[in-house]
């Protein structure tokens, strides 16, 4: 009763027990139909599925890639030396846990940093009063020597003075003992 002839698939089977034949047939056009529509399910569903799965690999790759990025623009912010720079803990796993540590040792490296310039200033005031010890001592060592120069000069014209002053009247006596022990002396007068 079909108006336009169609294609059709039939299977058959001789039952030889009971003397029938037993057949079933389906049009090829309503089969692949079937297959056709079976496979346009299965590419929407192929496709539906990677759809999915892109989407959420997308999200879980920022929930991973994020922090890290975060991580790392944090350390080139310290390395800088903006030594406030700290990551956002997000989560409570372990990327969690690493930029709580990072946050940690940023905080440790700041305390160090601080430390270091303080030391760095006592030392810079340390040097400065140093310096201005130093600079008073010279001046100090510098008065002495010249009090200590103007002594030397005093004793030696003391010293030449005086040297003079008794050499002058001893040479005087030597002359005149010489004098009278070579002439005639009474006991007085020895």
């Amino acid at each position: 009763g079909d108006k336009v002839p169609k294609d059709k698939m039939v299977i058959y089977k001789y039952l030889e027990e009971i003397g029938y034949i037993v057949a079933a047939g389906i049009y090829i056009d309503e089969l692949y139909y079937e297959v056709y529509r079976l496979g346009y399910v299965i590419i929407f569903t192929t496709i539906m599925a990677a759809l999915f799965a892109f989407i959420l690999s997308m999200r879980l790759s920022k929930s991973f890639t994020n922090p890290i990025i975060e991580l790392k623009l944090a350390s080139e912010e310290i390395l800088s030396g903006n030594y406030g720079a700290r990551s956002e803990v997000v989560s409570n796993d372990e990327i969690g846990d690493l930029a709580h540590a990072f946050n940690n040792m940023v905080i440790q490296i700041e305390r160090n940093y601080d430390e270091i310039v303080n030391q760095k200033i006592k030392i810079e005031g340390y040097s400065k009063n140093l310096e201005r010890m130093v600079e008073d001592r010279t001046k100090e060592l510098n008065e002495i020597k010249e009090k200590a120069e103007a002594a030397t000069l005093a004793k030696s014209d003391f010293l030449a003075n005086m040297s003079h002053e008794i050499r002058t009247p001893i040479n005087a006596i030597m002359g005149f003992s010489e004098l009278a022990l070579k002439t005639q002396m009474n006991s007085k007068q020895k």
